[in-house]
């Protein structure tokens, strides 16, 4: 089966010294609405999905969620100048069940790119909403609040959080971005790992 990949085939990456990856070139004029684009390496992906498995996949996140969300890519070649090419690539973002099976996979490691540039959808800012609600259910469930918290609470708590990034003139990487939202509990409460598994 041929399977037909949209424009937007490859991209050069470089990694920021504070040990993310951000866009530096990519293959077709593209506006986003953010300076920088940045990626998820793989060591991310792989973080994310065993956390969202372990604890939103009750609240309906699923590892489809993640791969409409994302640009998925493979390493081309390495530059001399510390950059990667990396190219588009179908195959989809999945978390291994065991240590084993990651082991024996035979799956190139993935970067993936935040799929914020489709012209009649929004797949990522999409996610990030389903992500926070996510959030926001696991938040009510495991904390007892005298008064339910809202995915519009969490949502503005995390914008202002960022915005103060904009201000001291530095790009908000998507590593941070979700980041921040797996993690969020409110200030004065905590919510220990073990509850949520």
């Amino acid at each position: 089966m041929v399977v037909l990949l949209p424009k937007f085939a490859w991209c050069i990456a470089h990694l920021g010294s504070e040990g993310n990856w951000w866009i530096k070139e990519v293959s077709e004029d593209r506006n986003w609405d953010f300076d920088v684009p940045s990626l998820l390496s793989p060591e991310q992906i792989k973080q994310f999905l065993k956390q969202s498995k372990t604890e939103l996949e009750p609240y309906g996140i699923s590892a489809d969620d993640w791969n409409k969300a994302f640009y998925r890519f493979r390493v081309d070649k390495r530059l001399n100048d510390g950059c990667v090419r990396l190219v588009r690539t179908v195959e989809r973002l999945k978390i291994e069940e065991s240590q084993k099976a990651s082991e024996e996979s035979k799956a190139e490691p993935l970067f993936a790119l935040p799929n914020e540039v489709e012209e009649d959808c929004h797949p990522y800012v999409d996610f990030l909403d389903k992500l926070i609600k996510a959030r926001t259910a696991l938040l009510n469930d495991h904390i007892n609040f005298v008064r339910k918290l809202s995915a519009d609470e969490v949502k503005e708590m995390l914008d202002d959080a960022h915005r103060s990034l904009y201000f001291e003139g530095a790009s908000l990487h998507v590593f941070r971005e979700i980041s921040d939202i797996l993690n969020y509990v409110p200030s004065g409460f905590e919510i220990r790992s073990s509850e949520c598994a």
